[in-house]
Parts: structure tokens; C-alpha cells; sequence
């Protein structure tokens, strides 16, 4: 419609390029601003106060608000080597410690998976990591046993020993699967770090300053919390890369964005003197 100047879209990228398309064969130019998917990376230094730090990589999930279905969630944690036993257990007692029911139960943390066609994509790729032989260090099954044979019910799940070749590494689940990756030589996990077509969020935890910065620059991503997760500052905005996104929300730039620009110039009641031919 060529009166609707400008569309806003929080979702999927197939979602965003179907609007392109569309509006690519309206013949009015639009506007656009796409908040959309994310394959997220933690990176934990051996140096970092790994208890909050391996706190944070469950709590960077959004199992209690979304039940792992927030494309903002830290999926992908690198933990150093020296540390991985150490956050293997961690993550798998915070994990197997969230109470699941019903969402109108006060006592309850994480609920259902929200729709059919959301649960069968979470089970596909928790079944496809299954095959290409991940371990699962807890959950990996949808719950059963009542009450919960009446709902979605996936219990947070996470694969371990993960590597770039794996499909989990790569590809949104949009569900409460988290990816645990450890490494030895930082190069070698900088170089992949971004080897995904998304860049929304990224964590990094360390007690240096400097390489939190470092780090901060090298991820190709729109929000990097240092030494934290998943929160966000309004004002500050929150905004993608990549395939994660274009436009910025939740600050001023987003206001803006909603406004047209229109450059007025006066020169007076009389207009402007002595003007040459030619040069305005």
C-alpha cells in the first residue's frame, strides 16, 4: 500500500526477505526495520569468576522468560579448556534445577514450547545433533509423564563437546538447546567465533579489561555484554548484524526512524542577494 511508508518485524530472516520481496514488487519504496534470528556466542576466560559466569550462560538463555525461545539467547558457549569439566557440571545443576509446569503456577520457571511447528523444529534439532553423534549432557527428550503429556514440554537441553561441523553450531534452534564448545588456542576460537550468518548478541567473561575490548571488536555483533548476559539498557539500543538484522531499536536512532527528514532554508523576506548564475 503505498500510504504504509515504513515496516518494523521482529522474527525470521526468510520472514524479512518475503517483506523485501513484496514490497520490492509494490513499486513504493519502504522502510525497514527487522529485529531477527541469532546464533550467539559466550566466550569464558580461565580467568573469569566462573561461578557467575557459568550462572550467566544459563540464565543467558531465557529458559524462565521464553523457554529458550528468544533469538538474544547465548546458545553457544566457548569455555576454556581448563575450566570445561568445571562448567559441565555447573550448567548441567542450574539447568536440571529450573521447575517446569504449568505458567499459572507461581512456583514454575520455564514453561511449554508455544506452538506445534516451533516444538517439531526444537525435537529436529536436538534428533539431528543426536545423529552426528553430540553427547547429551542433560534433558534431550520431550517430558511425557503427566501433566506434562499435555503441553510442549522440553526440558533445557545441552550437547557438548560441539565443533564448527556440527549442524547445532551453526544453525538457531529458537528452543532450549545450548551448545557447549570448549577450546585450547585463542586464535583458533576467534577464527570461528563469527563463522555463522548471524551476529545479534555475544558474552564474553574475563577479569582483563583489554581483552574484553579486544574481544568486544572482533565479535561481528550488534550488543556485547561483558562479563554479563541477556540484559538490556534502554537508550543504549539493540540492534543486529548480519543476517540478524537491520535498523536499531530500544534508543533514540529508533524514534527517529519512524520520523521523515525535511531540510527547510530560508533567505529572508527579500530572498537571497547577489546570487551568481550557477553556483546557487
Amino acid at each position: 500500500h503505498k500510504d504504509i511508508k515504513r515496516i518494523t518485524l521482529t522474527g525470521g530472516k526468510n520472514a524479512a526477505l518475503a517483506f523485501y520481496g513484496v514490497a520490492a514488487k509494490s513499486g513504493h519504496i519502504k522502510d525497514f526495520t527487522f529485529e531477527l534470528g541469532g546464533k550467539n556466542p559466550m566466550v569464558i576466560y580461565p580467568d573469569a569468576n566462573t561461578e557467575q559466569a557459568f550462572r550467566s550462560a544459563v540464565h543467558g538463555m531465557n529458559f524462565y522468560q521464553t523457554a529458550g525461545q528468544s533469538c538474544g539467547s547465548t546458545t553457544r558457549i566457548f569455555i576454556h579448556r581448563s575450566v570445561y569439566e568445571q562448567g559441565k557440571k555447573a550448567i548441567k545443576e542450574a539447568c536440571e534445577a529450573i521447575k517446569i509446569g504449568d505458567p499459572q503456577d507461581p512456583k514454575t520457571l520455564m514453561a511449554a514450547i508455544s506452538t506445534t511447528g516451533q516444538f517439531e523444529k526444537v525435537m529436529h534439532y536436538i534428533n539431528v545433533s543426536k545423529e552426528e553423534g553430540l553427547p547429551v549432557l542433560t534433558g534431550g527428550e520431550r517430558m511425557m509423564e503427566p501433566p506434562f503429556d499435555k503441553g510442549y514440554f522440553v526440558p533445557p537441553t545441552v550437547f557438548y563437546d560441539v565443533t564448527p561441523d556440527h549442524t547445532l553450531f551453526r544453525e538457531e534452534v529458537f528452543g532450549p538447546v545450548l551448545a557447549l564448545i570448549p577450546w585450547d588456542d585463542e586464535d583458533e576460537m576467534l577464527s570461528v567465533v563469527n563463522e555463522v550468518e548471524y551476529g545479534l548478541t555475544a558474552s564474553v567473561w574475563t577479569q582483563d579489561i583489554d581483552r574484553a575490548m579486544e574481544l568486544a571488536r572482533h565479535f561481528e555483533s550488534g550488543t556485547v555484554w561483558i562479563n554479563g548476559s541477556t540484559k538490556h539498557f534502554p537508550g543504549f539500543g539493540f540492534a543486529g548484524a548480519k543476517n540478524s538484522g537491520v535498523g536499531s531499536e530500544e534508543n533514540l536512532e529508533e524514534l527517529a526512524s519512524f520520523c521523515q527528514m525535511k531540510a527547510v532554508h530560508y533567505f529572508g523576506a527579500e530572498g537571497r542577494k547577489n546570487v551568481e548564475i550557477g553556483l546557487g
